[in-house]
């Protein structure tokens, strides 16, 4: 291991992404989470769109990943006001429990 530890704040995606990079890097870091089981909750479902799937993919992950994905008819994200700004085809992950 490394001569310094990484402190990462929150078992999040980006968090969870850091700590897979840090271990490929031989890099000494400790997660730290306020949760006591990290992933989303129950019902919940996160949109995997392809620059996300192309990092994933990187980090070798995607295709176990991708075992879990479903297709949707169009993921729509919106402003404040209620505005479409994004609309996509998009593959989500889904998390039943």
């Amino acid at each position: 291991m490394s001569a310094f530890k990484v402190i990462i704040a929150g078992g999040s995606i980006c968090g969870l992404a850091l700590a897979n990079c840090l271990q490929y890097a031989n890099i000494d870091f400790v997660l730290l989470e306020s949760r006591e089981q990290i992933g989303l909750h129950p019902g919940a479902s996160m949109s995997i769109e392809p620059p996300g799937a192309r990092i994933l993919d990187q980090l070798g992950v995607y295709a176990e990943l991708e075992k879990h994905l479903v297709q949707t008819p169009e993921t729509v994200l919106r402003d404040s006001r209620g505005r479409k700004f994004i609309s996509s085809n998009s593959r989500i992950l889904r998390f039943l429990r």
